[in-house]
């Protein structure tokens, strides 16, 4: 589900400077939370990197929906970050710079690509347990 919402939101995202500016600047966050080791901290700026994404597409009740089920995944996130920490400020990073270059179908599969990754990895860390 969360697939499908991102997806139609980088579809229809208004592709301003300040929202270019804003998912770049996270990626910079992201990369300092890493040096610190800050799970925590990594989780919720993650979690602000895709809502930017969201939000960006203008749909107040796309936006409810999203935050709802981004809380639900907090703990699925915590059970993944060794798996996909490092691999966020390069998977942010490509889908910032598609929107950057005006390529929405590029931001689309680097979207798409990157919750994938994730949800296999959550698969794979589940079936582990």
């Amino acid at each position: 589900m969360r697939e499908i919402l991102e997806v139609y939101a980088a579809t229809h995202a208004e592709l301003t400077e300040e929202f270019i500016v804003g998912l770049r600047a996270s990626v910079e966050r992201t990369k300092e939370i890493l040096l610190r080791d800050d799970k925590a901290a990594h989780i919720e700026e993650d979690i602000g990197f895709h809502a930017q994404i969201v939000q960006s597409a203008g749909n107040a009740e796309l936006t409810r929906v999203h935050a709802n089920i981004q809380d639900k995944l907090w703990l699925c996130r915590c059970q993944t970050y060794q798996i996909t920490s490092t691999d966020t400020p390069k998977a942010h990073s490509e889908i910032a710079e598609h929107f950057a270059a005006g390529d929405r179908a590029g931001a689309v599969e680097a979207v798409r690509g990157h919750i994938r990754f994730v949800s296999q990895a959550l698969r794979r860390a589940q079936s582990q347990l």
